[in-house]
């Protein structure tokens, strides 16, 4: 007699009682593996998500309140802005509205962090959380570890990662405007002499992250800064993994602030320079 037989006559003789101890225990023999499955799953979930830092000077924080909510600025449920009150909710414009930091006498516009996360989400998948802490008119020397606008980035950005359970990824710094016609001498040696130790400065508290920055407007006042930021992915910068974001054919609404299409634009390029450092 066959062996397939032979079981379907053993089962057809269990009696309801004995089919119901049955099925029972081959159901807890399950639930081990049902909840290994969900516990991978859950950390499967939080792995797939991604938090970046932005900070730096008026157009860190974006001036140009051209605001297309249904449009270029839709909101996306994968891209999360942190508040606050200590929670991430979808991110919106003005992203800088929750920033500790901000000139609350100045307007809160476009900035480039939703195109940002836009385009890094499209690349990996990953839910992509932000921490936005710009403060305009500042100066590189106002950041500095121990003082308070590198201190409230510092402590953002360590509750940020207890809200969303995941690590800090990536700094988006744009500054500058605030040294070019600096009358203290700090520029341009000095300037990315403090911005090494600012990136520095962060990767003690956070470890290794890439850091990028930005080209401000291209301009013959400009030239000068703009080719000093282009030397920062050289290896005689002194600090690796750092990269630089174009402005060419940006283009501003008061020859300082990137309008809000413009704004856009660069937080794309940022996000392509990101890329080569996320797997």
């Amino acid at each position: 007699m066959k062996k397939s037989t032979i079981f379907r006559q053993n089962i057809s003789q269990i009696t309801a009682p004995q089919s119901s101890v049955v099925i029972a225990g081959i159901f807890k023999c399950m639930l081990p593996i049902a909840t290994l499955f969900l516990a991978l799953t859950a950390s499967s979930a939080v792995v797939a998500q991604d938090l970046y830092l932005i900070i730096g000077q008026s157009n860190a924080a974006g001036r140009d309140t051209n605001i297309r909510p249904n449009n270029a600025d839709s909101p996306d449920s994968e891209i999360r802005l942190f508040t606050d009150g200590n929670t991430f909710e979808i991110a919106t414009q003005p992203l800088n509205r929750f920033s500790n930091v901000r000139n609350t006498n100045q307007d809160q516009g476009v900035n480039l962090g939703l195109s940002f996360a836009e385009e890094m989400h499209e690349d990996n998948g990953r839910r992509v959380h932000l921490v936005v802490n710009a403060r305009g008119g500042t100066a590189i020397r106002d950041w500095v570890a121990g003082d308070n606008l590198f201190e409230s980035a510092v402590d953002r950005v360590n509750d940020a990662e207890s809200a969303c359970n995941c690590r800090l990824t990536g700094i988006l710094w744009h500054q500058g405007e605030g040294n070019i016609n600096s009358v203290t001498g700090d520029f341009p040696s000095l300037h990315f002499t403090r911005l090494r130790a600012l990136i520095e400065a962060f990767r003690d508290e956070f470890g290794d992250v890439p850091f990028i920055v930005g080209e401000v407007r291209r301009s013959f006042i400009n030239r000068d800064f703009n080719r000093a930021i282009r030397t920062v992915d050289d290896g005689n910068f002194g600090t690796d993994d750092v990269e630089w974001a174009s402005s060419r054919g940006l283009d501003t609404f008061d020859n300082t602030h990137f309008d809000a299409s413009s704004m856009r634009t660069l937080g794309r390029r940022y996000a392509n320079r990101m890329q080569q450092f996320i797997d």
